[in-house]
């Protein structure tokens, strides 16, 4: 309300400002009615200060006071277009020529005694073009950039079949091939030069494309097919063509060239290996190449380039770690993970430095992976805290998300091994992994309420679902790292993350770290502290104790709902419900005994408490519409507990031939009993809800009389019961329709299912 009326004011401070704006400028007679300037246009002052007379009788304009009037066009315009440089208008559209669409609104012409009305200035030329000019630029990306690219790969592959097939018929030797494959390179070079000159930039891209790729193969031919070069030497001629390739690039802007050369060049290794792995001259390489490409992409915003000079460097990276299986010593891959790391960080682009921070991460297990059969702890914690440091420094989220996730992905990856191998694959079984899991996890917790939900672009939605995964995560992790331990702890630890995720989500910590941003953040801890402690009930407790108490926590939350006015806690109730149910059914039904006597076992009772638990949500969601599926579902869990439990009792006191008779007939009475209560609660405790269940119920039994029980029965006994169902069925449409009024009476009001009043003679 205050936000309301602070903007209101200041909208009248604005609106005054302006009026008194207007009003100084009438003052000084520099504005007349109607917006029309005296003594000056738009294009100069008027040739010795002559005044539009016309103008100056112009009535006032219509409209709201404060609003800027509409423009007029002044009679003396053509004599001001005339003593300036600007053009005069073109003349009018003549009848039935089409409409040309201006994307800028024009004056409106003034009419007037002493002629027809002036035409509004011309339209700037840009504006009338602007469809063309886009048919345009779509015309020449797909007939001459694709077409020129294409054409271009369609020439190197040529040249490569005539190059092979020249080969393979012994009609040049191997050095007049190399000459010959080089000579075509630099013919091509010199053309797209030529072609730049003269004005032909896309031309010259794929010409020059198609130089470089010749160099590349001619040179790889010169070592790898014919040997007519040593490596090193051919190595140096390749990194001669990759730079060419980059100056050409930047010469004629193109970023396909870019990407072409940084390929070459990521290729080179490929093209000139013997099979020896050298780890540190392989690195060494590929670190000066890709600070060349990632320096040319950050100066040009080649943003292409970028992911080329990351995928070929991870791709030769990751190739050279799984090879070598850190046989070479002083870690390598450790060193150069950190270099490339620090390399692709200075990149702009928040994908690239997100694909960087996890690399990063699994770089630093490698330092050990290979020598040793465990990992060491700082290699998990390490990276979490170098990417929650950059996300500090660049003010943004994305280093300390990935970092997170690769922590947590590596740590699940070796947990996983540890359960399979009973090793310690990835943490020790003690107090110092256990420590290693609580720093992960709250080194990014402490991040993300202390930093990433203050900044200003921050999601408060998104800072709570990833905080929720953070805590998923260490949980799902700390219980496997306790299992492959043999602890027996798991509960108390679950216990404690609820009691931990409760206590933050307290009003008076949101309060301490600003409500208004904290308040999401603080509904999904106190969602969570829910979740774990409901985990914590199976993990501690056996037995059908745990539906009762899942149940339990639904209604306390289902009344918690109603005074907290908060939606996410009905949601949590209806999931608790939803798991005691599943593993009533599921878990406890099916695991009754024959030798628990019926209606006096754990399981009975847990069904009713899980009943009543949902009865007594929907009593607390009285005005709520979705009440219904909690008061369906408890008369289900209820009716159901009833009926198996009658079965057992009719399975082991009826007689042999007349168990099936004497069991469907005690069910019947059941559910007919039940209704009839379901009606009678409904009508003194003012529930539709109720009344609607117990004529549903009614329904039920009535077919299951018709399509079960008479089928059962002698001819005698099925004319009794049809006898007997259908005077009850008439007997009681005969008391709803008779008792109406006296019903609706009794009813009163009853929220959104009142009746309304019985017109006059209804009830005759």
């Amino acid at each position: 309300m205050d936000d309301s009326v602070e903007r209101s004011l200041e909208e009248l401070r604005a609106e005054l400002a302006a009026m008194e704006a207007r009003l100084r400028a009438l003052e000084r007679r520099e504005v007349r009615f109607g917006g029309a300037l005296v003594g000056r246009t738009r294009l100069g002052p008027l040739p010795g200060g002559e005044i539009d007379e016309r103008a100056k009788a112009a009535p006032p304009p219509a409209g709201p006071i404060g609003a800027p009037p509409p423009p007029v066009a002044s009679a003396t315009w053509q004599a001001a277009a005339a003593s300036t440089s600007v053009p005069p208008p073109p003349p009018l559209r003549e009848a039935g020529a089409p409409p040309v669409e201006r994307s800028l609104p024009m004056p409106v012409p003034m009419e007037s005694s002493a002629g027809p009305s002036l035409p509004p200035p011309p339209a700037p030329a840009a504006a009338t073009r602007a469809e063309p000019r886009s048919t345009n630029d779509l015309e020449s990306q797909m007939g001459l950039t694709w077409v020129n690219r294409i054409g271009a790969v369609t020439l190197i592959l040529a040249a490569g079949f005539v190059f092979k097939y020249a080969a393979d018929n012994g009609w040049i030797g191997p050095w007049a091939r190399v000459l010959a494959g080089l000579v075509a390179g630099g013919i091509a070079c010199a053309c797209a030069e030529l072609l730049v000159r003269r004005g032909h930039r896309v031309v010259a891209q794929g010409v020059a494309g198609l130089g470089i790729a010749v160099f590349y193969l001619s040179f790889f031919a010169a070592f790898q097919l014919f040997g007519l070069l040593p490596q090193l030497a051919v190595f140096g001629m390749m990194a001669g063509v990759t730079v060419l390739g980059g100056v050409l690039a930047v010469r004629y802007r193109s970023q396909a060239l870019a990407v072409l050369a940084a390929a070459g060049g990521f290729l080179t290794p490929v093209m000139l290996s013997t099979g020896e792995n050298r780890p540190w001259e392989l690195n060494a390489y590929l670190l000066i190449l890709a600070a060349g490409a990632t320096y040319l992409a950050v100066r040009q915003r080649w943003q292409g380039l970028a992911w080329m000079a990351y995928l070929g460097t991870k791709a030769l990276y990751w190739a050279g770690v799984f090879e070598d299986e850190g046989a070479t010593p002083y870690y390598p891959a450790l060193v150069f993970g950190v270099l490339y790391y620090a390399l692709f960080l200075c990149t702009p682009w928040a994908a690239v430095a997100a694909l960087a921070q996890v690399s990063f991460g699994l770089a630093m297990l490698t330092a050990g992976a290979w020598a040793e059969n465990s990992m060491w702890s700082w290699q998990l914690v390490l990276p979490l805290l170098v990417g929650v440091a950059v996300s500090v420094y660049r003010k943004r989220a994305v280093e300390a998300v990935a970092a997170m996730f690769t922590a947590h992905a590596a740590t699940a990856f070796g947990l996983l091994m540890m359960l399979e191998a009973s090793a310690d694959v990835a943490l020790p079984k003690d107090a110092a992994g256990m420590g290693v899991l609580i720093a992960i996890w709250a080194v990014f917790a402490a991040w993300a309420i202390m930093v990433w939900l203050r900044l200003p672009k921050a999601g408060v939605e998104t800072v709570a679902g990833v905080f929720a995964i953070n805590s998923i995560a260490f949980a799902a992790e700390g219980i496997a790292l306790m299992e492959a331990a043999g602890w027996e702890t798991k509960g108390a630890f679950a216990f404690a993350l609820a009691a931990l995720h409760w206590g933050l989500g307290l009003p008076a910590i949101a309060a301490s770290f600003g409500g208004d941003r904290y308040r999401p953040l603080a509904r999904a801890l106190q969602g969570l502290g829910v979740f774990f402690l409901a985990c914590a009930i199976p993990l501690q407790l056996h037995g059908p104790v745990i539906a009762a108490i899942w149940a339990g926590m639904g209604l306390a939350l289902a009344g918690a709902s109603q005074t907290r006015r908060a939606r996410w806690m009905e949601v949590a109730a209806y999931l608790l419900f939803f798991a005691a149910l599943s593993r009533l059914v599921f878990v406890d039904l099916p695991g009754i005994g024959p030798d628990p006597v019926p209606f006096a076992h754990g399981v009975f009772f847990t069904a009713l408490i899980v009943g009543a638990s949902m009865l007594g949500a929907a009593w607390f969601w009285g005005g709520a519409s979705h009440r219904w599926g909690a008061a369906f579902g408890g008369h289900f869990v209820v009716l159901m507990s009833l009926i198996v439990e009658t079965v057992r009792w009719g399975e082991r006191g009826a007689p042999g031939g007349d168990k099936l008779i004497f069991v469907t007939a005690i069910v019947s009475v059941i559910l007919s009993v039940y209704a009839a209560v379901l009606v009678a609660v409904g009508v003194l405790a003012r529930s539709r809800a109720n009344r609607v269940a117990g004529l549903v119920l009614l329904m039920v039994v009535v077919a299951k009389l018709y399509l079960f029980d008479v089928w059962l029965l002698d001819t005698l006994f099925r004319i009794v019961a049809f006898g007997v169902l259908g005077a009850m069925l008439l007997a009681t449409s005969f008391l709803y329709s008779r008792m109406k009024g006296a019903m609706r009476g009794l009813l009163g009001k009853e929220g959104e299912d009142r009746l309304p009043p019985p017109a006059a003679g209804e009830f005759g």
